[in-house]
This record gives C-alpha cells, sequence and structure tokens, in this order.
C-alpha cells in the first residue's frame, strides 16, 4: 500500500502559500507567470504557524412542520463563511508585502511592513496545511505519515501583530477567505 487511508494526527507542520494566475494554475511564490522558458518559483513557506482553525459549516437543516407534525424536511449548503484566521510567531514580511501589493520598508536601519492597508489586491492564492500523524491501517498500524488539508483557491490578507503586551510572545495573524 503506498499511502495510508485511515490515521491519527495532531500539530502543525508546515503550511504553505502560492498565487494562481487568472486561470487557477499555480504560480509559486511569485505573483506573475515567469517568463518564457523560465523556471518557476516553489510555494512561500508560512513559518511558525500556531493554528489554523479551518472548518466546513454544517449545512443548514429546515423542517417543515403542520398537522401537529413533520411533513418534510431540507438540507442547505450553510451560508456560514468559510473564513479563518491563520495565527504565527514568524512574521514574514515578504509574504506580506506581495499579500498587501506593497513594498518591505527600511526605516532607520530595520525592516517594516504595512498595516491595514486600504483597498489591497486580492490575490487568488492556494494553501497546503499539514501536520504530523500515525498509520492506523493494517499492518502498517503506528508508521509515521502526514495529514493535511489543501486549499484550492482562496484569498489572504495579512492582519498584522495581534497587538503589544509587556513580555507576551507577538502573534501575527493572516486571514482566509
Amino acid at each position: 500500500m503506498a499511502g495510508s487511508y485511515k490515521s491519527v494526527a495532531a500539530g502543525n507542520q508546515q503550511a504553505w502559500l502560492g498565487f494562481l494566475d487568472s486561470n487557477g494554475f499555480l504560480l509559486g511564490g511569485d505573483t506573475s507567470a515567469p517568463s518564457s522558458g523560465a523556471a518557476g518559483s516553489g510555494m512561500l513557506r508560512i513559518n511558525g504557524i500556531k493554528t489554523a482553525p479551518i472548518a466546513t459549516p454544517e449545512r443548514e437543516l429546515v423542517q417543515v412542520t403542520g398537522d401537529d407534525g413533520l411533513i418534510a424536511e431540507f438540507d442547505f449548503e450553510s451560508l456560514t463563511s468559510r473564513g479563518f484566521v491563520i495565527e504565527v510567531a514568524v512574521q514574514n514580511l515578504t509574504l506580506e508585502a506581495k499579500l498587501l501589493g506593497v513594498p518591505v520598508d527600511s526605516i532607520g536601519g530595520g525592516l517594516m511592513s504595512y498595516n491595514d492597508v486600504v483597498d489591497p489586491a486580492e490575490l487568488d492564492v492556494c494553501l497546503i496545511l499539514q501536520s504530523r500523524s500515525k498509520k492506523q491501517d493494517s499492518g502498517v498500524v503506528g508508521k509515521k505519515a502526514w495529514s493535511g488539508v489543501y486549499i484550492p483557491l482562496a484569498t489572504a490578507q495579512p492582519l498584522g501583530r495581534n497587538g503589544f503586551d509587556e513580555r507576551g510572545a507577538a502573534v501575527y495573524r493572516l486571514d482566509v477567505t
């Protein structure tokens, strides 16, 4: 068996973001396609991932009652957003600049990013999130494996640092829709 169909998983091992062109093809870490014959770029790593609370919303159940009983039942696609906010421990100025369409500025000898940019470009991206797991298939129980989620089409916007507090660790946020 080449892969594993059953596994248990834990943690956030790695996350990657890549830009898509207008046809939905993966460009990699650059927002534009390479020139003819040139090699493309790899996806951008989202370093220091802490949380990525992805979840598919439950479908909405509508019951139609009458005559003191259930007459019919319908289920509809949820109107709840599938968006979520990724939290990371490592600020990636290159990724932020590309997503916001702004440069990384050098101010006083330090590199800085922009925050709360009005009307940033909405670039199509795809994401790969992976974690460690252990196989649970017959004959390979406990063997090392990877578990992951592939999000083929989304937009992402940096939300900046969660704030400054005395000795608290900084957390940088990335909104995924």
